[in-house]
């Protein structure tokens, strides 16, 4: 995200929302609950938008987070702070059980996923002398007050969950425009061919499923000591699941900022298993388009790009022998002729 544009919404989210309803507990509680959805909704498209794994397990690592830093924080007495990344990091831990369904695709893998997050929560509910079993944990201790300031507040966790979803959003996007994301992006599209160039989809899926379990048990930790009471059926109930899949689908599958935002910008990334020059991408599926620099674009903008991209087109400069591995935008540039057509 570009600075001009990355200024405004720190303006608004640090600055002007704090300053127009930080006294309405109603609405700092419905932007609070709306941005947990948004942490686990990043989370969850990591694996979906990126890797096109479908999960319905979310849950449990939401579930694992929050009881592990509750239990942490009463038992121990370990700081609040401290408590929410031992969540993360446990929910990480946790997902190292899934490691086998990896190996399954599509609606094999939605289900198995499932299955571990109900095996979670039987858990849950069967270790009563750890976690309470179904009369659940109280008495969380809340997010902690510093220099005076009480991040307890609604005020002071809607500050708190939004830098978590900021923090999210940014290392949702260096993925995404790593290696990495593109490797995930090509094996979205083909994972047998992924594999035929080397890359360990096995691997990679591992990877991506213990950052989407740490990013789900951080914002799980927050919402405990948010709400200061958690049982079985609320921390692993499957609506931790459904609801940021709703969030993903309304903001635009496959898009960058749509789990976060969920304002509907409908810029999908292209295939990336043929790569052009910097300025220019595979071509992407019907609906929307490439534009300069590399800048996804809705197809309409193909038309208003037209005479730029004419003129500094790479065309001339291309041989037949290197049409075949060069990248072009959805307009359909014939490199074999002159001067490019576009359609």
């Amino acid at each position: 995200m570009k600075i001009r544009f990355l200024l405004p919404v720190l303006a608004v989210v640090y600055l002007a929302i704090p300053y127009l309803w930080g006294g309405n507990n109603y609405v700092m509680s419905l932007l609070v609950a709306a941005f947990i959805i948004a942490g686990v909704a990043l989370a969850w498209a990591l694996l979906a938008n990126l890797g096109g794994m479908v999960s319905f397990g979310h849950s449990a690592f939401f579930g694992v987070g929050a009881y592990l830093s509750a239990l942490l924080c009463i038992n121990y007495r370990l700081p609040v702070l401290a408590g929410i990344l031992m969540g993360g990091i446990g929910a990480a831990v946790a997902s190292i059980a899934m490691l086998p369904a990896l190996r399954l695709r599509g609606p094999y893998f939605a289900l198995a996923v499932l299955a571990y997050a109900n095996i979670f929560k039987i858990l849950a509910m069967e270790f009563k002398g750890i976690t309470e079993g179904a009369a659940g944990v109280t008495n969380i201790p809340a997010l902690p007050t510093v220099m005076g300031f009480d991040f307890s507040s609604k005020l002071g966790t809607y500050l708190v969950i939004v830098t978590i979803v900021l923090l999210f959003t940014g290392s949702y996007h260096l993925i995404r425009v790593s290696h990495y994301g593109a490797a995930l992006k090509a094996m979205h599209d083909s994972e047998d061919a992924t594999r035929v160039v080397g890359v360990n989809s096995t691997l990679l899926k591992a990877m991506m499923l213990f950052v989407s379990a740490f990013m789900t048990g951080v914002v799980g930790a927050v919402n405990a000591h948010y709400i200061n009471f958690i049982d079985p059926d609320y921390a692993f109930d499957l609506g931790w699941t459904l609801l940021p899949m709703v969030a993903v689908v309304f903001g635009g599958y496959r898009t960058f900022d749509g789990a976060a935002s969920g304002r509907g910008r409908h810029i999908h990334a292209g295939p990336v298993g043929i790569q052009g020059p910097d300025r220019y991408r595979a071509p992407d599926h019907a609906g929307s388009g490439i534009g300069r620099h590399g800048a996804v674009q809705p197809r309409r903008a193909c038309a208003a790009n037209r005479r730029q991209m004419e003129a500094d087109s790479p065309c001339s400069s291309l041989s037949p022998s290197t049409s075949s591995s060069a990248g072009w935008p959805l307009c359909k540039m014939f490199p074999w002729k002159s001067t490019p057509r576009m359609w």
